[in-house]
């Protein structure tokens, strides 16, 4: 089973904006708020899953590659500095591979 697509349009706010969406890309339900604040990492999994560990609980989002799933890690990375938090970004590494960061 494939996991909603999601899109995350651009705010002014100190956070990530995430929200389901219906197959013809119309949102669907309230958008989530992840307060860059609260982020305590961002990691890109070999999996194609990119999680994002934030104080209270954790948010996992599956995208379509896994170079996709590196470049919204890094993405967020850089969005998060530019709010003035720094949050440590890994890459996870494929099976018998050290961790990038």
């Amino acid at each position: 089973m494939l996991a909603p697509r999601r899109s995350a349009p651009l705010t002014p706010r100190l956070a990530f904006l995430s929200q389901h969406v219906r197959a013809n890309a119309e949102p669907k339900g309230q958008p989530t708020v992840i307060p860059y604040s609260t982020m305590e990492s961002i990691k890109a999994n070999a999996n194609d899953a990119l999680e994002i560990q934030c104080k209270a609980r954790a948010y996992t989002f599956q995208l379509s590659s896994c170079d996709e799933c590196e470049r919204w890690a890094t993405n967020l990375v850089a969005l998060a500095a530019a709010a003035g938090y720094e949050v440590p970004g890994f890459l996870a590494p494929e099976p018998g591979q050290s961790p990038r960061s």
